[in-house]
């Protein structure tokens, strides 16, 4: 049964990431958007997958995929690629509990506050 939901989980986020393009990582706060626009169009499978005692996997199987996306080409923009590695750490861990914990505001708000705290992120690489 695990097994399964596993499958399910990873190809959910494999649908997910596979909605991101690469280069939107530097169009400013592009690719924030677009990766909670991809979420939200898997929203309700999201709910039913990760529901319960599973619902901090999303996080743990989406981060591995947006780290691998993402890090180099926020290695390239910086002179310091630890700093890099950390901001990015940040932007995932933080963008995604931001927007779960504050969804009662409406997602487009969230979503477009999230964007404006990436693009002040990307501007200290």
């Amino acid at each position: 049964m695990y097994d399964l939901s596993e499958q399910l989980e990873n190809e959910v986020v494999e649908a997910v990431v596979s909605n991101l393009s690469e280069q939107s990582g530097f169009q400013s706060s592009d690719y924030v958007a677009e990766l909670f626009h991809a979420l939200l169009s898997y929203d309700h499978l999201i709910k039913i997958l990760f529901s319960g005692d599973r619902q901090g996997r999303l996080l743990t199987v989406l981060k591995p995929q947006l780290q691998k996306l993402f890090l180099p080409l926020y290695q390239e923009q910086s002179d310091n690629p630890e700093k890099a590695a950390i901001l990015l750490n940040f932007c995932i861990n933080g963008c995604y509990y931001a927007f779960m914990e504050n969804r009662a505001y409406g997602d487009e708000f969230v979503i477009q506050v999230l964007s404006e705290i990436n693009d002040m992120i990307l501007n200290m690489l």
